[in-house]
């Protein structure tokens, strides 16, 4: 019987900028990269999201997120074969159009 196991981890940094606020709506804009690695690959994503955040009280927000526009680029080495495979892709929309979510802040 034959296994096999891969170790994988991601730097996920991002920047969150407030453009307008109207009461407890508050319009702003996120960029994320994601830096992936893998035993076998490296892959780097960025992505731009406009977000509506409802502000429920001091502690919690509703947030709403429009995936937009994403720009992901991933290189992968084939260690048995030594074959290596780049891919890069443009997207609007990344297959699903809204993602919702709750902050809590500390």
């Amino acid at each position: 019987k034959s296994s096999e196991s891969e170790s994988a981890y991601a730097i996920e940094p991002y920047l969150h900028y407030d453009i307008l606020q109207a009461g407890r709506l508050i319009f702003g804009a996120e960029a994320i990269s994601v830096f992936g690695f893998a035993d076998s690959e490296r892959s780097v994503k960025l992505e731009l999201l406009p977000v509506l955040t409802v502000e429920i009280n001091d502690r919690w927000d509703f947030d709403i997120f429009a995936n937009v526009l994403g720009v992901n680029y991933s290189h992968t080495k084939n260690k048995d074969t030594d074959h290596t495979t780049s891919n890069f892709e443009l997207m609007a929309n990344n297959g699903h159009l809204l993602n919702m979510g709750f902050t809590y802040k500390f």
